[in-house]
Formats: structure tokens, C-alpha cells, sequence
């Protein structure tokens, strides 16, 4: 156990507003007032995030980086990446830590680097599952680089189970630590219901929210299949189905063009991302997650936090372990849209039992609140500091 002051830098992937960064950022604040250690700040890649990190302590960035490059340069820079030495600035390069605590596989990429400029132990917070992994990150999970890591923590027991099983990682240098939310900050609303429903154009419908990123693993387009069942076994309910989060053009074209066919259009809304995405989730009488696959996601735990029953694929990540023997929701079988949507119909005509697991996920979801999961990090932090 460390007794003296030590010096951590916390590494993040991106800057960008999606789970991960969050989920550093947020535990950073706490970090900041309930440890007496100092810290430093190192972004991989820029992003929306940057001026929240900025404000926390003082942040690094690769030699040469601007956030005000142009987007052209930026996707330029990505696409010859690998030609292109990454380096780091002196001034960044001069300091000295105890501890390098890694946000995200993708950091991984420059774990070499940093272990041969700081010489210190390295803590790996992995945020991927099997899919992910597999389709993007694999070939940073070598022997050279996982040799490198002192510890892993993983943010969920599927995550964990692939870590050990899948990528043959010694079960000996993995904690499991979940995901954590700032639970008072997520019931802090900066707008009431009924403006939110002004602006979505929504009277008294019953609504069924999802959100997250454009992308498949997300199920953003299983989305629609789902109103399309509702319309097909309940079309007199009331219901209405809301998307938080962002969706690329060429996406939204193609939703827009099955919505239309589907002869749904009046019952589904794609918000785009939001900065205060619990604004919206505060409307949602349940939360619908069609990841299908998802270690830990904060939008299905910010939606507890504020009392929405979960509906979830089973085998899709940590959202069932949260949910298992208790009825703060159902995890029904994996792509089984059609049983999701007759769980919705049975909440929608059955409000005592809906209030009732809203209660439950609401009191489940107070054990990953902060102060309890910040406390887990920061006792393994200082563990490996020096």
C-alpha cells in the first residue's frame, strides 16, 4: 500500500462524449477531491471532452496536435497513421510518475511508448468485448504489449470471462471493478419533462427510450424492428419510441427510408446526441437496450438512476449481471425482438408493476454509484504506485 504522495497520469483514448471517456473523466473529479495523490492527464486523441479534462489538471496531447486542425487533415493524419511516428512533446516527456493507469484497449497502441519514457507499473482499465475486440483492437492484445501491463481491470464478469478465456490473459492480473456513474449528477435535471416533451412533441404517449452511438454493435437498427413489432401486436397502445445519441447522415437516411416503409414514422424520434442526455432519459417509461454486446453501458445506468426498468438482450455483456435475480427489468433471449416487444406491452398495461421495478433497478444501481466503484479504483491504484 502506498503511504507516500504519488504522481498518476490517466490516459484516455479520446476526448470524445462516448461511455469510456466518461467514465475517466468522471472518476478523475472524484479522484481529485478524495485522494491526496496529484495526477497528470494524456489524450491519446482529442475530442468534445477536452476543455472537462483541461479543467481537471494539466493535460498532454502527442507533439503537434491542434484540435483546431481541419477535419480533412484529421482524417488524413488517421488514415496514413501508421507511417507516421507518434511522439510525444519534451515538456510531457521530462515528468516523472508512479503510476500509468490506462482508459480503453485502444490505448494499448502506445502502452510501449509510455512504459519506455516513464519506466513505472501500468494499470489497464478494459472497456471491450469479444466483438469489439476481435473487429478492431486484437492486434494490441500481443504478448508484447499485454507484458507490459501490470494489471487489467475489467468492467464487467463478460468482459473478465473474454480477457481470460478468449484472450488467454493470467486470471491472477485481472480485477473486476464495474462501470460507475455519478448517481446525484444524473438526477441533477437542467430541464423539466414537460419542456422536453414540447420540444419532442409528446402529449401523453407511453415511451420506450434507447440510445448510443451509430453503429451495429449498438443495435440502433433493431430499434425500428422493434416499433414495427409493437405496431404489429399492440398498434391501439399509446406508445412511442425515443433514440438518444448521435446518427450519421448516411444512417439516418437509410432509418428513415424503412420507417416510411414500415409505416412508423409518427411513432419513432431520433434525437441526436445530447449534452445532457438524462433530460431526455427522465421521459422514457423503460429503457430498451438492444446493444448487442456491451460491457457495462452508462446509458442504460444513468436510465436506472433515474428509475427506468431495463429490457435487454441476455449474452449481450453486464447489463444482465446487473439485472440477475431481481426485477429491475427482463433480459430476454439474445435478438429476440418480438418476446422484448411483448415485455413492453406487458409493462405498458400492468404501471403497478412497472413502478415497482423501477423502484428496484433504482436502489440496484446505487452500488455503482462513484463513491462506492471510485474507492475499488483508487485502492488499486494504490496498490502498483510507488
Amino acid at each position: 500500500m502506498s503511504t507516500s504522495m504519488s504522481k498518476i497520469l490517466f490516459v484516455s483514448h479520446d476526448a470524445h462524449r462516448t461511455g469510456a471517456p466518461m467514465v475517466l473523466l468522471n472518476f478523475i473529479r472524484w479522484y481529485k477531491v478524495n485522494s491526496d495523490h496529484s495526477f497528470d492527464i494524456f489524450l491519446k486523441e482529442g475530442g468534445a471532452l477536452e476543455k472537462k479534462f483541461e479543467d481537471l489538471g494539466a493535460t498532454y496531447y502527442k507533439k503537434g496536435y491542434c484540435a483546431k486542425t481541419s477535419l480533412l487533415v484529421r482524417i488524413f493524419r488517421k488514415l496514413v497513421n501508421k507511417k507516421y511516428k507518434y511522439e510525444l512533446p519534451e515538456k510531457f516527456k521530462r515528468n516523472k510518475y508512479d503510476l500509468i493507469f490506462l482508459n480503453t484497449s485502444v490505448s494499448l497502441e502506445i502502452i510501449g511508448l509510455l512504459k519506455s519514457t516513464f519506466n513505472c507499473p501500468v494499470i489497464c482499465n478494459i472497456h471491450e468485448n469479444e466483438y469489439a475486440i476481435n473487429s478492431f483492437y486484437l492486434d494490441l492484445f500481443d504478448q508484447k504489449n499485454t507484458s507490459l501491463v501490470d494489471h487489467f481491470i475489467a468492467v464487467s464478469k463478460s468482459t473478465k470471462y473474454n480477457l481470460i478465456y478468449n484472450l488467454g490473459l493470467d486470471p491472477n492480473k485481472i480485477s473486476l471493478i464495474y462501470e460507475t456513474i455519478n448517481i446525484k449528477e444524473i438526477n441533477q435535471i437542467s430541464c423539466s419533462s414537460n419542456q422536453i416533451k414540447n420540444e419532442l412533441n409528446i402529449s401523453s404517449e407511453f415511451i420506450v427510450g434507447s440510445a448510443g452511438v451509430t453503429s451495429w454493435r449498438k443495435g440502433y437498427d433493431l430499434f425500428i424492428q422493434l416499433a414495427a413489432y409493437i405496431k404489429k401486436y399492440a398498434n391501439d397502445c399509446n406508445i412511442k419510441f425515443i433514440w438518444v445519441g448521435e446518427i450519421k447522415q448516411d444512417c439516418m437516411n437509410e432509418l428513415k427510408h424503412d420507417l416510411k416503409y414500415m409505416g412508423i414514422e409518427e411513432k419513432v424520434i431520433f434525437t441526436g446526441a445530447k449534452e445532457n442526455p438524462q433530460n431526455y432519459f427522465q421521459i422514457f417509461d423503460v429503457f430498451c437496450l438492444l446493444s448487442r454486446e456491451d460491457p457495462f453501458p452508462l446509458v442504460a445506468m444513468e436510465s436506472a438512476a433515474l428509475s427506468k426498468p431495463i429490457i435487454c438482450f441476455e449474452k449481450a455483456g453486464g447489463i444482465p449481471e446487473l439485472l440477475e435475480g431481481t426485477d429491475g427489468g427482463y433480459c430476454v433471449p439474445y435478438g429476440d425482438i418480438e418476446e422484448m416487444a411483448k415485455r413492453i406491452i406487458l409493462l405498458y398495461n400492468d404501471r403497478a408493476l412497472l413502478n415497482k421495478m423501477g423502484t428496484t433497478i433504482n436502489n440496484l444501481i446505487l452500488n455503482y454509484d462513484v463513491d462506492i466503484i471510485g474507492k475499488q479504483i483508487s485502492n488499486l491504484i494504490d496498490q502498483y504506485s510507488k
